[in-house]
C-alpha cells in the first residue's frame, strides 16, 4: 500500500481526529520517495512538442535570401494559427536549417503557441501549392517521433486470410438459361426463378428487413444491391450472400459501371463538409473520390457517365462554361483538362469507344450543335448543326456504331 492510500485510509477513519508522526512510523524510504517524485515537484512541458509542424518541400535558397522565404511561410502560418514569437527554436518560431554550403535544406521548423494552432495549420498548410514546383507536406512532431522508429530492415505484414466468396456467377450455370427477378412485398424480399410452366424452389429463403429502401440489380445481374440507412450493401453468389459493404449515410442514388467494377451513391443526408456522389471500388470497398453536389436532389442521374472500357468518367458541370470534367480510373486523376463549350448539356460516353458527346443550345444567332470529342485527346470528331431546337436527347446503339439524337423543337 502506498503512501498516498494510507493517509487517505486514515483520513477517513477518523476524520475529526489529527494526525501525529507515529501514524506513519511503519512507511520506509522507498515508500516515500523523493521530491523529485512527488506532485508538488515543478514540471517541465519542453518534453511536449506537439506545438511544432514541420513544414517539407520549401524551395532550397541561399541565405541571403532567407528573410523573405520566412515572411512568406510565416504569413501563410498566420492565417490558420498564431506562432510562438517567444521561442527558441528559431526567428519568430520558425527555423530553418542551412547546410554548410549556406544553402537551405527545403524545411523548416515551425512552433505554434498553442497544439490548436498547430493542427490548424498542419490542416491549412498540407498540399497547400506555393509554386508550380514546391507543393507543401507537413508533418506533426509526433508523425516525426513515429518515423524515426522504421526499422531500416521492411518486414512486410501477414497476408490477409483468404474469404471465399463462393460463385458469384453461379445464376449463369442454369441448363434452361432461366432468368432471375425479385419482388418486395411488405418488408419481404425474394429472388425468384422466372418459369412460365411451373413454379420451381426459390433461390433462397424470404428474407424479411433485406432493405430500407429499395433494391437494384448491377448490369450484369452478378450482384443485388440493398440499401440501408447507414449504407449499401452487395448480394451475390449461391443463396445471395453478402459480398461487399459502402459505408454512406441516406444514400438515395446508385449507379454501376458498365461491367460491374465501379459503383456510385448519392446521398442527400450527409452532415457537415462531407462529400455527396461517392465513387467506389467494388472489389476493395474503398472510396476513390468523393464530390461536393449540394443537398439538393440532382434533376438528372446518373451526374457522371462511364466510358465503354471503364477507363475514364466524365462528369457535367453546372456551370455556364458548359465545362465536362474527364477522370482516370481508377486513380480518379483528371484523364485531361475540362473540356469547354459554353452552354454545353447532356453529356454521355459511347458505350464502346472513349467518345463523349453532348449539345449547345442557340446562342446570339448561333445555331444549336451537336458534337462528339474524343476522350482524352479532346480532339473534335464530329459535329452537326441543328435549328429551333428546344431539347436534344441521346441514344446510343449498343455496339457504339450509331447514335441517335431525338430532338425536341
Amino acid at each position: 500500500m502506498c503512501i498516498r492510500d494510507r493517509y487517505q485510509r486514515r483520513v477517513r477513519g477518523d476524520a475529526r481526529g489529527t494526525m501525529s508522526e507515529d501514524d506513519f512510523s511503519d512507511v520506509s524510504d522507498e515508500e516515500v520517495g523523493t521530491f523529485e517524485d512527488s506532485p508538488f515537484y515543478p514540471r517541465d512541458d519542453t518534453s511536449n512538442l506537439d506545438n511544432i509542424v514541420i513544414v517539407e518541400n520549401l524551395p532550397v535558397i541561399p541565405s541571403a535570401k532567407k528573410d523573405k522565404l520566412l515572411s512568406v511561410v510565416a504569413k501563410l502560418v498566420k492565417k490558420a494559427g498564431a506562432l510562438n514569437e517567444d521561442s527558441a527554436v528559431g526567428q519568430g518560431g520558425i527555423c530553418m536549417p542551412f547546410g554548410a554550403d549556406e544553402m537551405s535544406k527545403g524545411f523548416a521548423f515551425v512552433e505554434l503557441q498553442t497544439v490548436h494552432a498547430a493542427a490548424a495549420v498542419y490542416t491549412q498548410l498540407d498540399g497547400h501549392q506555393l509554386d508550380k514546383n514546391h507543393t507543401f507536406k507537413c508533418y506533426s512532431f509526433r508523425e516525426y517521433k513515429q518515423y524515426l522508429k522504421t526499422p531500416e530492415t521492411y518486414t512486410p505484414s501477414p497476408p490477409e486470410e483468404y474469404q471465399d466468396q463462393g460463385d458469384v456467377y453461379s445464376h449463369l450455370m442454369d441448363d434452361l438459361a432461366r432468368d432471375q427477378y425479385v419482388i418486395r412485398y411488405g418488408n419481404t424480399t425474394e429472388v425468384i426463378w422466372n418459369d412460365r410452366d411451373k413454379p420451381i424452389a426459390n433461390l433462397h429463403e424470404p428474407r424479411p428487413d433485406w432493405t430500407e429502401k429499395f433494391v437494384t440489380w448491377s448490369p450484369k445481374g452478378t450482384y443485388l444491391l440493398t440499401v440501408f440507412e447507414r449504407g449499401v450493401l452487395l448480394w451475390g453468389g449461391d443463396g445471395f450472400q453478402r459480398l461487399q459493404k459502402f459505408a454512406h449515410q441516406g444514400v438515395s442514388l446508385v449507379d454501376f459501371s458498365p461491367n460491374e467494377r465501379y459503383l456510385i451513391t448519392w446521398s442527400g443526408e450527409v452532415r457537415g463538409e462531407d462529400e455527396q456522389l461517392l465513387v467506389w471500388d467494388v472489389k476493395t470497398g474503398e472510396v476513390l473520390r468523393g464530390f461536393s453536389t449540394g443537398r439538393q436532389p440532382p434533376a438528372l442521374w446518373p451526374m457522371m457517365h462511364w466510358s465503354g472500357d471503364e477507363k475514364y468518367l466524365i462528369r457535367q458541370l453546372e456551370d455556364d462554361n458548359g465545362s465536362i470534367s474527364c477522370f482516370d480510373l481508377p486513380s480518379m486523376q483528371p484523364a485531361c483538362k475540362r473540356i469547354k463549350y459554353p452552354g454545353a448539356q447532356g453529356a454521355c460516353f459511347s458505350p464502346t469507344m472513349p467518345i463523349a458527346c453532348f449539345w449547345i443550345p442557340e446562342q446570339n444567332q448561333t445555331p444549336a450543335r451537336v458534337v462528339l470529342v474524343e476522350v482524352p485527346t479532346r480532339k473534335e470528331v464530329r459535329s452537326k448543326i441543328l435549328f429551333n431546337v428546344a431539347n436534344c436527347t441521346f441514344f446510343w446503339h449498343p455496339s457504339g456504331e450509331y447514335l441517335c439524337v431525338q430532338v425536341d423543337r
